[in-house]
């Protein structure tokens, strides 16, 4: 798995975690129900690395096509 893989594990981890109501140490800070905001930025924000990892890996472009307005 690669890095962002790997921390959208953990960070979806985390939030189940903190939505149960318990606290958890991720990336060196203490997360808890008070931090869900946060924990859904960051797999937001890893989901679209590892979405953009996998259509690289299957040569696709993980962009869309350039438009131009004439």
């Amino acid at each position: 798995m690669s890095y962002a893989a790997d921390t959208l594990a953990l960070a979806q981890a985390a939030l189940q975690k903190a939505l149960s109501g318990q606290t958890i140490k991720f990336n060196d800070r203490l997360w808890t129900a008070q931090n869900i905001n946060e924990l859904e930025i960051l797999i937001v924000k890893y989901q679209a690395k590892v979405d953009a990892e996998t259509a690289r890996a299957a040569g696709k472009s993980s962009r869309g096509p350039i438009r131009f307005n004439l």
